[in-house]
């Protein structure tokens, strides 16, 4: 038996439930014992938590994590054909599974764990802990109790005044109620709020294309990042001075890796770089957490240096398969819209005139 400071230890980091009494089984609603997941346990410990089976679910599917709490997980997955998805959370009523926000089948396997059916295709599959009897039965008794506690204070009020001989105004005590009313309704409408809603990132726009003011590019690569357009820039600028290149990506299906993005300003006529800019996440946020909704902008300041020489330049840009050392062979090979292969790069005229 672990002693008393280990049990708090234990239970303030997470890692047990100390207020069992002693020989008392841990509660497991699961029928039979399963193994601990492995990748599961990897995704706690980097904080990316995939609650999807990889052993049992079949090939050909693919599913990557967008968000994760405690009462709901998103995630895109690709599936050629409908296909059964293991999740590795205990079953339990009140669990609702929606595919591109259609409800779609749910229930438990063998080990009591959550199965979903999946159609074939591309979507979004969002898993929640909906209301159940149960649980609207206790809210509906919750409600009662604090309404009656307010009515209860009010008659004690009144009684109180009636022994005192002095009266409180009734238009008062109504304006009381009702603020404590409304108080309450607050409260408990903030926090069913944040237990429902799904963790998303800011930094993907809900707009399911770039601004009108951009200009189109339509390039791809094999494994799904679009770069749909840029802003315009200044095609012309002096050494010494910078400007803003605003790119425009898109993920036409989920992204299996987290792809990094860079720019150099290339010499057309000597090949030299006059400037590079390092690789990094488009728009700060990896493409792996990425939906097929929406796009990522992705904003760089690039400074032409005072000894660049005059002449016709290029902004190529570059995307890596990389973690941390990009190097040129990590690069990906580019698309257009036809899936005619292009290069590695993409080129963007420029000039720079003296500074």
């Amino acid at each position: 038996m672990p002693t008393p400071a280990a049990e708090i230890e234990l239970e303030r980091r997470g890692l047990g439930v100390a207020a069992l009494p002693d020989f008392e089984p841990m509660p497991n609603p699961l029928i039979t014992n399963v193994l601990p997941d492995q990748e599961l346990l990897s995704g706690y410990a980097s904080g990316s938590i995939l609650k999807v089976s990889a052993s049992q679910n079949p090939a050909g599917s693919s599913v990557g994590l967008i968000a994760h709490n405690s009462h709901s997980d998103q995630m895109q997955v690709f599936s050629s054909l409908p296909t059964d998805l293991h999740i590795l959370t205990s079953y339990f009523p009140g669990w609702i599974a929606e595919f591109n926000g259609r409800e779609i089948p749910i229930y438990a396997d063998s080990a009591g764990l959550i199965v979903v059916t999946v159609p074939g295709g591309n979507g979004e599959l969002t898993l929640s802990f909906g209301p159940t009897p149960a649980r609207i039965l206790s809210w509906i008794v919750t409600w009662f109790g604090m309404i009656a506690t307010v009515a209860t204070a009010y008659r004690m009020r009144n009684h109180t005044s009636e022994n005192t001989g002095f009266s409180a105004t009734p238009g008062r005590n109504r304006l009381l109620i009702l603020s404590v009313v409304i108080l309450l309704i607050a409260i408990i409408g903030s926090a069913l709020y944040l237990i429902s809603r799904p963790e998303t990132d800011d930094r993907l726009t809900a707009a399911e294309r770039a601004p009108d003011s951009a200009l189109p590019l339509n390039l791809r690569t094999q494994q799904g990042l679009e770069l749909t357009g840029y802003a315009p820039y200044p095609l012309e600028i002096s050494a010494g001075s910078n400007f803003d290149l605003t790119l425009y990506w898109h993920a036409l299906r989920f992204l299996p890796e987290s792809y990094q993005v860079s720019a150099q300003i290339v010499n057309l006529t000597t090949g030299e770089i006059a400037t590079a800019v390092t690789p990094h996440h488009p728009g700060g946020l990896p493409t792996q957490r990425w939906t097929t909704e929406g796009y990522v902008s992705d904003s760089t300041t690039i400074a032409i240096p005072a000894e660049a020489a005059a002449g016709e330049y290029e902004i190529q840009i570059e995307i890596f398969a990389c973690t941390q050392n990009c190097a040129t062979r990590s690069r990906l090979d580019i698309f257009n819209a036809d899936g005619n292969l292009l290069d590695d790069q993409i080129a963007l005229p420029i000039t720079i005139g003296d500074g």
